[in-house]
């Protein structure tokens, strides 16, 4: 015998101690609710927004150069790159961190070619999506950049 479960009303009186919260009306940016943006980082910036592959004229590379906060803390930044189809919405996953060249003075370069990028072969047209990281002297989340997700396109030529 197998009981079935009963909805049961509960009537409610008086007034809420609490107000409700007033939700906003307009869209929300949900990449600036999980990430925080420009956290860390003064500029953020590119060498181009096009990345061709195969035999091709330039670009096929890009350099990505950013310029942080303050120096004496945020010792390291890490840049990661996935591609991801605008027709299919596949993409790849995040590579693994590259550790970007730093002068000593907050600025960090680090140039981007195919070798750094995984499956590329596999999206002859997609978006370079990036995202950095800062890290301090134990290694710790110091900084972070929104993830760029469509300011690169990347395809083959």
């Amino acid at each position: 015998f197998t009981a079935t479960p009963s909805l049961t009303s509960v009537a409610l009186t008086g007034t809420p101690s609490t107000p409700l919260p007033t939700l906003p009306t307009s869209p929300v940016n949900t990449s600036s609710i999980f990430t925080p943006q420009y956290v860390g980082f003064t500029q953020i910036s590119t060498s181009s927004n096009v990345f061709r592959w195969g035999n091709c004229p330039q670009p096929s590379s890009i350099t990505f150069t950013a310029h942080v906060t303050d120096p004496a803390t945020e010792v390291a930044v890490l840049l990661f790159l996935r591609l991801s189809s605008p027709t299919t919405g596949e993409m790849t996953k995040w590579e693994a961190g590259a550790s970007m060249n730093g002068d000593k003075t907050g600025t960090f370069t680090y140039t981007v070619t195919t070798k750094n990028i995984s499956h590329y072969d596999e999206y002859p047209n997609a978006w370079l999506q990036y995202q950095m990281i800062a890290i301090d002297a134990n290694f710790n989340h110091v900084g972070y950049t929104q993830p760029y997700l469509n300011s690169i396109t990347f395809s083959k030529c």
